[in-house]
């Protein structure tokens, strides 16, 4: 196992380079930066061209990713004559730490997504939780009631829900919850920020304002979750094994949750290990729609102003988590099942 682990995070590292490449050019190609700083005051001729030469924008892109890479501190660029480098014409380089400053705040890249980092897990953690809850339940439910008029009735919705976009759900929700509530005078919920400006952050306005944007994020899950697990529970509990174990007397209980459902939990493990990326990026969507300061939001903030650092930063991180989250899925793999070995 520690060879295949060891091999796998080596497999990593020509992957990461391709990766931030592909990414690169085509941030690259995506916009001018330039394009928005100024505000309404478009900046002058001159002015225009001395920033493209501190932020190096004049060189080839491939010398660019270079210094995006490995650092510009020994290009020591001083466009301005004052026997000082500039701000942007230097860097250390990704491969010792340093990803870039920002164009739109001025600050460092993982100052920017440490900001909003907190903010992102609150919601989507939430989110995962009330999903993995919700899908066993239906699952399960649904897999031992085969063909009841539950199964029938969970069935149903869960098609309905899969096939509702993101977007719309949010919207509905807000209908009900918020507008609608407040018209029967029953207690609403909030439906923008992470907590009301004039009470001030805390425990209970968080809550209250988680609600809305973690049930979007859930409820579609839920629906295609649930199907995963009552399709694998259904084709366990028919199988020999487990008509042994009933036939030697077991609990349906035992039967069930430690001998059927740890089998069967193997695509219920992929589909989580796929999303583990996901909550480092945020919900993009639902952070939208509810103004949620999160790292989703975020995102399309700094990718429509071109801000290369922090766009590059925020999709190499969620890169390393995505080849994290596989291997992990791996090891847990041979917890789960006994029969898969990768030496």
């Amino acid at each position: 196992m520690y060879k295949y682990i060891i091999r796998r995070l080596l497999q990593a590292i020509p992957l990461l380079f391709v990766v931030s490449f592909v990414i690169f050019i085509l941030m690259q190609s995506s916009g001018d930066p330039l394009a928005t700083m100024g505000g309404r005051m478009p900046p002058r001729a001159e002015d225009r061209e001395r920033l493209r030469q501190s932020l190096g924008l004049n060189d080839p892109i491939y010398l660019q990713y270079i210094y995006w890479l490995v650092g510009n501190d020994w290009r020591m660029v001083d466009s301005t004559g004052d026997g000082e480098p500039d701000r942007y014409g230097t860097r250390r380089g990704v491969i010792r730490g340093d990803f870039g400053t920002s164009i739109i705040t001025r600050q460092p890249a993982m100052q920017v997504i440490g900001d909003r980092l907190e903010n992102t897990l609150i919601l989507t953690m939430t989110a995962q939780v009330i999903i993995i809850v919700g899908a066993l339940f239906i699952g399960i439910f649904s897999a031992v009631r085969q063909y009841s008029i539950w199964d029938h009735l969970f069935t149903t919705l869960s098609f309905i829900i899969y096939s509702i976009p993101v977007f719309l759900l949010g919207i509905i929700l807000i209908y009900i919850f918020a507008v609608q509530f407040r018209i029967w005078g029953l207690p609403h919920l909030p439906t923008a920020g992470m907590y009301d400006p004039i009470e001030g952050r805390s425990f209970g306005q968080v809550a209250r304002h988680l609600v809305l944007p973690s049930l979007t994020i859930a409820f579609i899950s839920i629906a295609g979750y649930s199907r995963y697990i009552r399709s694998t529970m259904l084709e366990v509990i028919n199988s020999d094994y487990i008509r042994t174990a009933r036939a030697k007397g077991l609990t349906e209980r035992r039967t069930l949750f430690v001998h059927a459902f740890k089998n069967a939990s193997l695509p219920l493990i992929t589909l989580i290990g796929l999303d583990l990326p996901l909550l480092i990026a945020g919900a993009v969507v639902t952070e939208t729609i509810f103004a949620w300061p999160g790292m989703g939001k975020m995102f399309i903030d700094h990718l429509n102003r071109s801000d290369t650092a922090v766009v590059m930063a925020l999709l190499m991180i969620i890169t390393l988590a995505v080849i994290m989250a596989q291997l992990l899925i791996d090891i847990v793999y041979t917890w789960l099942d006994p029969r898969i070995r990768y030496d």
